[in-house]
């Protein structure tokens, strides 16, 4: 997140509040960019990642929905001001949960109907 601000001039907090307000979330975001998201699929940190998050490949929507709190407290430790983003954003939950199930499907090659 820090690295994508960067490069459009705004902080974390603003770079994270213009994708909810754009609806871009990291599922359409990988639909979109498919070059990029091999390319990030493909290195090595990103392999590790997928083995050690492995038990997490077949869980169910409403399982990532039932954590969603346990996981705002954590950003929230870890990174405040993106926690509060998404909190205080019109439809930033709603994002959130939608970037999570993304982010499963992104990671463990699951299917998307459109």
């Amino acid at each position: 997140m820090d690295g994508i601000c960067s490069a459009w001039g705004v902080s974390p907090k603003e770079g994270l509040q213009t994708l909810i307000k754009e609806e871009a979330t990291l599922g359409k975001i990988a639909a979109d960019n498919p070059e990029a998201l091999a390319e990030l699929t493909n290195q090595p940190e990103i392999k590790v990642l997928v083995a050690i998050a492995s038990p997490l490949r077949d869980v169910s929507d409403d399982w990532i929905n039932e954590k969603t709190d346990i996981l705002f407290e954590v950003m929230g430790n870890i990174r405040p001001s993106l926690a509060n983003a998404i909190i205080e954003t019109s439809g930033g939950r709603e994002w959130f949960y939608e970037s999570l199930t993304g982010l499963r499907n992104i990671l463990f090659g699951k299917p998307q109907l459109k």
